[in-house]
């Protein structure tokens, strides 16, 4: 007799408990009374501004539309009070700050869905992750795109699905520099000075000359218009995590130059300063515009 047709007593005990399992849950199943008995509440915070919001806090709703309100401590009313920032108002403090997700350029109907569902689900403020703005400073990453007009549709699928919930909509620029090796586009990365990038890309980056800072400057204030032109309310100048050029002219460790973006603090951080005026004047009281900043 083959060995695979042998059945041993243990075998029959195996097969004997996954019959009662399947058993068990197959009358579990059928006999499983209606949703409203198991979870009488579908809905546990309806989205503020809609229908379901009381003074006294949210209600919740069974699928019969019985209806009840849960009491919120005082103590964090001041959690949904709205917030001015700039010339916008955000409807409470929950703030989304940026970070990526995976989807960024490639999948934007399914990046609007998802930043859409924080919106309803409450949050004031919901942002991109980071936006690339020129493909001079490319990521490995699927990040976010806005070098020129052709990824305004895009984006404003992702601000369309945040503002149907009454949510602000951030944008978080990003120029990396010397933080990518540009192995998609092949330009050649630029940094602050001559240094390799970082990472494990065998790749320099090359110092950028006064020229270079202008196109960067130009190319920073043509983004933050398309920005606010695809419906964003809040535009982010990034200065963080290591991965920003405009935190790389900040830092000692990789600015070494001799002019006036060199030397001093005063001087590492006058790009920081440039940026930060330029997309105030091209803003206008259309936006806020905020910074992210890490030393």
């Amino acid at each position: 007799v083959s060995h695979n047709l042998l059945v041993t007593p243990h075998v029959c005990l195996i097969r004997l408990c996954h019959y009662v399992l399947f058993l068990f849950f197959f009358f579990l199943m059928i006999r499983r009374p209606p949703r409203s008995t198991l979870f009488p509440y579908t809905t546990l915070f309806r989205s503020p501004g809609r229908e379901g919001r009381t003074s006294a806090g949210y209600r919740i709703c069974s699928p019969s539309e019985e209806v009840v309100v849960v009491m919120r401590d005082p103590r964090y009313d001041i959690l949904f009070e709205p917030v001015p920032i700039g010339p916008v108002t955000a409807r409470n403090r929950f703030f989304q700050v940026p970070h990526g997700n995976g989807m960024g350029h490639r999948d934007p109907s399914a990046l609007a869905a998802m930043r859409g569902m924080k919106a309803e689900g409450g949050w004031a403020v919901v942002c991109t992750e980071e936006v690339e703005i020129h493909p001079s400073s490319v990521t490995a990453h699927i990040e976010g795109r806005l070098w020129d007009d052709d990824d305004l549709p895009a984006h404003r699928l992702v601000t369309d699905a945040i503002h149907e919930h009454g949510s602000l909509a951030g944008i978080e620029l990003a120029y990396l520099g010397k933080s990518v090796g540009n192995l998609w586009s092949r330009i050649p990365p630029m940094g602050p000075s001559h240094l390799p990038v970082r990472g494990h890309d065998p790749v320099q980056a090359r110092a950028m000359t006064k020229q270079d800072i202008a196109d960067l400057r130009r190319w920073h204030t043509e983004a933050v218009d398309r920005s606010i032109r695809a419906g964003y309310d809040l535009v982010y100048v990034y200065a963080g995590h290591d991965l920003s050029i405009i935190e790389h002219f900040l830092s000692p460790r990789y600015n070494d130059r001799a002019d006036e973006y060199g030397g001093t603090l005063k001087n590492r951080a006058r790009l920081l300063r440039e940026i930060l005026e330029d997309s105030l004047a091209v803003s206008a009281g259309r936006a806020a515009i905020g910074c992210r900043l890490t030393l």
